[in-house]
């Protein structure tokens, strides 16, 4: 009767009649098993772009200004945004990593995205953050499966990043000077990402990213005082930033189709990052406290 009954661990069966789904954003044979138990699902927006790296000093300068380099300040960060303009998308920075590295993850053979990282200390000589252009159903390709169209949009820029990057898990990389211009010339020393490869973003991005990222990444770094053009490396693609796909639930938090699961956090899709994913962890512990209470 579409209730859930029992949830499958290592080969294992076990009874179970509530059950929190909260596998995060990138388990994507999740979302093919869900389709294929008829689990209602829907494509949704979200956002893509690049990793933008510049050096820590220049970040703490703009920001604490003459304190800069007090050992009582730590590691300074930043948010930016962009409104969207004439024939440009909005704008924004997410994940900023203070004294962190940039780095080369893989969920699956032969493609590539970008994250970043920082270590407790905040200590590494550079800065990133990813710089996000939003995208939604209407970019997706066409797609057997709707619901799974943002997928499929997700994989093909994380398979153009691989091939761009040598195909051996290098990380995309170029000057934003270089990207401005429309040239190539040697990656600078000093980089944080430990495996790079020069490459040209307007093989792996849409147009309408990059042409968003001429606009609005010059005028946000604009924002960031002192901080040069000329220190700024861009590393692609920023694919992960949240969930294509949506987990359809019901106002008390269990999925109609099947009764008993409660899609929780950026797996199920109603949560962009770390804060909004715990509140909505809260949100399923109350709406399994109330299923039980019945």
């Amino acid at each position: 009767d579409r209730r859930l009954r029992a949830v499958v661990v290592n080969g294992q069966e076990l009874p179970c009649h509530h059950c929190v789904l909260a596998v995060g954003h990138s388990a994507r044979e999740v979302y093919d098993l869900l389709v294929a138990a008829g689990i209602e699902l829907e494509a949704k927006p979200f956002a893509v772009g690049a990793r933008l790296e510049l050096p820590q000093v220049a970040i703490d300068r703009a920001q604490y200004g003459r304190f800069a380099g007090s050992p009582l300040l730590g590691a300074a960060s930043f948010r930016l945004t962009r409104r969207p303009e004439p024939g440009v998308r909005a704008c924004y920075s997410f994940c900023m990593c203070p004294g962190g590295t940039v780095m080369a993850c893989a969920s699956e053979p032969g493609l590539l995205t970008t994250n970043g990282m920082s270590n407790s200390r905040r200590s590494l000589a550079r800065g990133n953050a990813a710089f996000l252009v939003p995208v939604g159903p209407a970019d997706y390709p066409e797609s057997p499966i709707p619901a799974l169209a943002g997928l499929a949009f997700q994989r093909d820029l994380e398979r153009k990043a691989f091939a761009a990057g040598g195909g051996g898990y290098g990380v995309p990389t170029v000057r934003l000077v270089d990207f401005l211009a429309r040239t190539c010339s040697d990656l600078p020393e000093g980089c944080s990402c430990r495996r790079m490869a020069p490459a040209e973003f307007r093989t792996i991005l849409p147009e309408f990213i990059t042409d968003t990222f001429e606009k609005a990444i010059p005028a946000m770094l604009g924002e960031l005082n002192g901080v040069k053009r000329d220190d700024a490396v861009l590393y692609a693609a920023e694919t992960r930033s949240s969930s294509p796909v949506r987990i359809v639930r019901d106002p008390d938090g269990q999925t109609p189709g099947a009764r008993g699961v409660f899609p929780a956090g950026e797996g199920a899709g109603y949560a962009g990052g770390i804060v909004s994913s715990a509140v909505d962890g809260m949100r399923a512990a109350d709406h399994v406290l109330d299923a039980l209470a019945r």
